[in-house]
């Protein structure tokens, strides 16, 4: 039975109701025990209190009053007892299963509190967080970092702040804390209580996003070839987090690969493996034209075989496409690492895109620049090496007479103007009903003035297409060194263009998007296709974490229920190219169902090939 409150009288039992007290108050927080004696001492309250006793009434105290005030405090003490206990639970509860981390720690970096979630985020079992010091996940430069600001909550100041920690498997990863002073119950300083939030691949992305506009904008400034593929190499490592990259360009007539520039391997690397011959595995498999993340063991021997004691965790290979062909190759690898994460490898497969544009742009600049000097001497060599550019070429004298062209530039002209150029004609006739005739004014001035100018404009009837054109207008110089022409030189960037729609898409889809996002390559049949890129959404709704699906299938969210007349309906519509919409019945990682609704569509490179969906 529950008691609110227990009298215990001392003139019964042989005087002495401690040993009685403490078996019957014992573990109960309910009920109020008070002890009827004829002692009132502060010894003997002390003793009641200590056996847990609520305190001492001497016999001539006690009368129905008494016990009546005593019986309405004590109804109020319970309820509010049972108040606070059920507020707590709530609040355990609240802490222990929200997403973030919340933890508690000492004036000396000790946890004394933490949440499942903040023993995930540190990679340690659960439970055993606690007792640990921030100190063994921290570089010591962070730890007296984190220390300062253990000092400012000493102050009284509350603040939110990224570290950088290392997961106790040895995974780095990023964290924000929002930390506020924590006050023990003499109301003095006794620590501090943080909420912890994993802002690793948040960070990730951005730097990603910040990288690609970076490269874009250093290609596009690039003066030389070996400039822009420097500026790609490095880029590549900080996008993949490898510590190494080489570009090799393919020959054309041997098909080896040859070493143009590399970042992050050894000195001897150059002399080792500045060639890899056509019939090597690593040169095979760049002109096979897709890109390999998942490296087979006999292509990464192949690859470091010339580095003398060198052994490689990581080999990634990315060919570069244009004109429907393999032109060059970027190898990406490390000796630590052991895969680039899915955003990277989609960062990857843009930088490539753009770098095949800039490499048409910087040779052909090259050789515009050779042939320029040599224009007085040969005026067909000139044509000839343009026409077989995939950059259009329009060489104007000083007041827009067209000189020459080469193939590309009249193809232009039928496709913009409506007609062929024909030598002899005013540039001005062709641009004078054109959107950007402004456009293409200014830069011919400029170029008369001596500036290189370099725009973009968008042509919406291209033919029967749309295109982006990437325009130059480059002062030719006499010989008395005034200008006497203006070499008009176009690119299509269309592919850039679409490129930068895609990371920008892409990084939208990273920051905001609700909805399950999935990127797989594009192999149908067992063990494909594989996954390459979730979002948080997709973890949120599935339960697995990125680290656990990435190269898995999703076949692993399909169970009992899913519908497997709609599996072959959306092979069969993937295998046709089409896009496929449709429901069934997926599995989370704990095994409970939920209904999914399905918008997937195949995306494809330049030749029209299907490379993922």
């Amino acid at each position: 039975d529950v008691c609110d409150v227990v009298l215990l009288d001392e003139r019964f039992g042989g005087g002495d109701s401690l040993p009685l007290l403490r078996e019957v108050a014992g573990g109960d927080e309910a009920t109020l025990f008070l002890v009827l004696s004829e002692r009132d001492d502060a010894e003997r309250r002390l003793e009641v209190l200590e056996a847990g006793g609520a305190g001492i009434l001497t016999h001539k105290d006690v009368d129905t009053p008494l016990l009546e005030r005593l019986v309405r405090t004590t109804a109020k003490r319970i309820a509010r007892r049972a108040a606070l206990r059920a507020e707590t639970e709530r609040f355990r509860l609240l802490i222990e299963n929200q997403g973030e981390g919340a933890g508690i720690v000492d004036e000396e970096e000790y946890f004394l509190f933490a949440n499942p979630a903040a023993d995930e985020i540190f990679g340690v079992e659960r439970g055993t967080l606690v007792g640990r010091n921030i100190r063994e996940f921290v570089a010591p430069e962070v730890f007296d970092f984190a220390h300062s600001q253990t000092d400012l909550r000493r102050q009284g100041e509350r603040a939110t702040y990224e570290i950088e920690i290392t997961r106790a498997d040895g995974e780095p990863r990023r964290i924000q804390i929002t930390a506020t002073p924590w006050i023990d119950k003499r109301g003095e300083f006794a620590g501090s209580f943080a909420l912890i939030q994993d802002v690793t691949l948040r960070r990730r992305a951005e730097r990603v996003i910040h990288v690609q506009r970076d490269l874009s904008l250093a290609l596009s400034g690039a003066e030389t070839l070996d400039e822009a593929l420097g500026f790609l190499v490095r880029a590549a490592t900080r996008v993949s987090g490898m510590e190494s990259a080489a570009f090799f360009f393919v020959d054309g007539e041997t098909g080896a690969l040859n070493l143009a520039r590399q970042t992050g391997f050894p000195a001897e690397f150059e002399k080792t493996s500045s060639t890899f011959s056509r019939r090597t595995m690593v040169a095979r498999a760049a002109r096979r034209g897709a890109p390999v993340f998942d490296t087979p063991p006999g292509l990464l021997r192949s690859f470091e075989k010339p580095l003398k004691g060198g052994s490689l965790k990581t080999l990634a290979l990315l060919p570069v496409h244009r004109g429907g062909r393999v032109i060059a190759c970027l190898c990406i690898a490390s000796r630590f690492r052991k895969e680039i994460s899915g955003d990277g490898r989609i960062s990857l497969e843009a930088m490539v895109a753009q770098t095949g544009i800039a490499i048409d742009r910087l040779r052909a600049a090259e050789e515009i620049r050779r042939s320029a000097a040599a224009l007085r001497e040969s005026e067909e060599r000139l044509r000839a090496v343009l026409n077989h550019s995939l950059q259009s070429f329009l060489l104007l004298s000083a007041d827009g007479t067209v000189e020459s062209f080469n193939r590309l530039a009249d193809e232009h002209a039928r496709n913009i103007f409506g007609r062929s150029l024909s030598e002899g004609d005013s540039v001005f006739d062709y641009t004078e009903q054109v959107q950007f005739r402004r456009a293409f004014r200014l830069g011919f001035r400029r170029a008369l003035k001596g500036k290189i100018s370099r725009t973009e404009i968008y042509v919406p009837q291209y033919g029967d297409t749309d295109k982006w054109l990437e325009v130059e207008y480059i002062p030719v110089v006499g010989e008395a060194g005034k200008v006497t022409r203006v070499l008009f030189a176009a690119s299509d960037v269309t592919e850039r263009r679409r490129s930068e729609e895609r990371l920008r898409l892409l990084a939208t889809a990273l920051r905001d998007a609700e909805e399950a996002v999935v990127i797989t390559d594009a192999e149908l049949e067992p063990p494909g296709p594989r996954i390459l890129f979730v979002n948080d959404g997709f973890c949120r709704m599935s339960g697995y974490s990125e680290e656990e699906v990435l190269g898995k299938t999703p076949r692993i969210l399909q169970g009992p229920k899913t519908d497997r007349e709609v599996l072959d309906r959306l092979k069969e519509t993937l295998r046709a190219g089409r896009t496929f919409c449709g429901e069934t019945t997926n599995y989370r990682k704990d095994g409970s169902e939920y209904r999914v609704e399905w918008h997937i569509s195949p995306v494809t490179d330049d030749l029209g090939q299907i490379t993922h969906y």
